[in-house]
């Protein structure tokens, strides 16, 4: 019996049972409807819940950016091989502009208007909401 080719077949075994898929990036998801955003039409001083889908399990962190702050991303529920992770920010009466930075397996991925890039490239890419009405910035 040959016992190195034994140990070469385990590990083999153990390298393929605890890899992570490629991250998904067409299983990523966040847009300007009440399901992604909350509430529609916020007043001063309510808080925006901002959700976003990911592939389940497929993502290392999300950070959702605004206003030279980064707020981690939590996951709240994971339905129908998705994750669904959301961050809560205050509405002022200046407009807001956010984008998500999204990390998996050491890369980093930045999402916003429903686009990805892999370099942040300006304010040119990011969603933007004022306190009674949401829009894409482009």
């Amino acid at each position: 019996m040959n016992y190195e080719n034994i140990k070469n077949v385990q590990k083999i075994q153990e390298y393929v049972t605890n890899m992570r898929p490629a991250f998904n990036k067409r299983a990523v998801f966040s847009d300007e409807t009440e399901d992604y955003r909350t509430p529609f039409e916020p007043e001063p001083g309510d808080l925006v819940h901002i959700k976003i889908r990911t592939k389940k399990n497929n993502v290392d962190m999300i950070y959702l950016v605004f206003e030279e702050q980064r707020e981690v991303m939590q996951r709240v529920s994971s339905k129908d091989g998705f994750d669904y992770y959301e961050a809560v920010i205050p509405v002022g009466t200046e407009t807001v502009r956010y984008y998500f930075e999204i990390y998996s397996q050491q890369q980093k991925y930045y999402l916003s208007d429903i686009q990805f890039f892999q370099e942040l490239l300006s304010h040119k890419i990011r969603f933007s909401y004022k306190f009674t009405h949401f829009q894409f910035c482009t």
